[in-house]
């Protein structure tokens, strides 16, 4: 179901929300910038954001692109578009692209 959580992601959440040192996967922060908004969890977002500009890869590109058109986040979209153009052949099978097709 669409409104369901992974547990690492609630877990980051929650470890986020009670200010316990957090680094989340990758993998986990398009998700985890998502549940940040749905729910209000001040700060989150940006942090996901921030990460994700600076380790972006063919895995989280497409998610992070749907974000940064989202928000008008220029630099988001700049590093996101320039690593689907280079890793094209990862970055159309991701999960994060699949999302984006449906």
């Amino acid at each position: 179901p669409p409104d369901t959580m992974r547990a690492p992601v609630l877990l980051a959440m929650l470890r986020w929300m009670y200010r316990i040192p957090l680094h989340p996967t990758k993998d986990l922060l398009v998700e985890l910038h998502d549940a940040g908004e749905k729910y209000e969890v001040n700060g989150l977002p940006a942090y996901c954001v921030h990460r994700m500009r600076m380790e972006m890869s063919a895995e989280i590109a497409a998610g992070a692109a749907r974000i940064a058109h989202a928000k008008q986040h220029t630099g988001l979209w700049k590093v996101a578009v320039k690593c689907a153009q280079q890793e094209w052949g990862l970055v159309r099978y991701s999960a994060g692209m699949a999302g984006l097709v449906q």
